[in-house]
């Protein structure tokens, strides 16, 4: 892992420091940072599990610390990626 790499995943999203450094070694590596919800499912990933009560929970956390009133496809895939 890179210090930039590290940098970004430890600074917080809503300053959008870390949104803008990602988009820059994006661009410097020659490649277009897209949205997760721009993306397609990946192929090889097994069928989506229904998130549990705690990572729901976890979900809402991030979006209420976040300033949101309900969590968006991000808190809720960082909180499915939690439970592995």
């Amino acid at each position: 892992m890179t210090a930039a790499s590290l940098l970004v995943r430890l600074l917080p999203l809503k300053n959008g420091i870390a949104k803008m450094i990602g988009k820059k070694m994006a661009f410097q590596k020659g490649g277009k940072v897209k949205a997760p919800w721009d993306k397609p499912r990946p192929d090889d990933l097994p069928k989506p599990k229904k998130l549990s009560s705690a990572a729901k929970s976890s979900a809402k956390a991030a979006a209420k610390a976040a300033g949101r009133p309900y969590p968006n496809l991000v808190d809720n895939m960082r909180a499915a990626a939690k439970r592995k």
